[in-house]
């Protein structure tokens, strides 16, 4: 009889503990789904801070755009022959037009860049999902079967018959 108990006892203590390891589990797995939100809440904002600095540098760019058009809206030619010879110097607005050029080139390999990495991380936030969830069910299943050994246990226990008390 002491032995059915101590066997019950013990079985008890050990869905408790592994309740506990399922608990413990869980919270780990929050934890690891809070840091890797946070990880990718700061590579969003990275992003988006190279994002707007470039955008900000075709502003820049665009502005500059802007006044040579205005001077030769006005009459004024911002170009104009400034050598000896009579020449045109075209070549600052060349020049601007080829730093444009450049720049927009480089902007789009940095977006399509940005982009991947975000695709990548996005992969990989999925998978990790999936993961996380297929341990939680794997827990799960394993918390049910020791419930129900341990009902069965006690239904063994409840099922065999009390001995007879000794008289004295």
């Amino acid at each position: 009889m002491e032995q059915i108990a101590k066997k019950l006892k013990d079985q008890r203590d050990q869905f408790e503990q592994n309740e506990q390891n399922i608990k413990q589990q869980e919270l780990q797995q929050q934890q690891q789904q809070f840091e890797q939100n946070l990880q990718m809440q700061d590579q969003v904002r990275q992003d988006e801070q190279a994002f707007e600095s470039s955008e900000n540098e075709l502003d820049r760019i665009n502005k500059k755009e802007v006044a040579l058009i205005n001077q030769f809206a006005k009459g004024n030619d911002p170009l104009a022959p400034t050598s000896p010879d009579g020449q045109p110097e075209v070549l600052e607005y060349s020049r601007l037009a080829a730093d444009q050029a450049q720049f927009s080139d480089s902007h789009n390999l940095e977006v399509r860049k940005l982009q991947q990495q975000q695709k990548e991380h996005s992969d990989k936030m999925s998978i990790e999902q999936q993961r996380l969830a297929a341990e939680k069910e794997r827990t799960k299943s394993d918390l049910q079967q020791a419930k129900i050994k341990l009902r069965e246990a006690r239904i063994k226990k409840a099922d065999k018959p009390k001995p007879p008390k000794k008289k004295k």
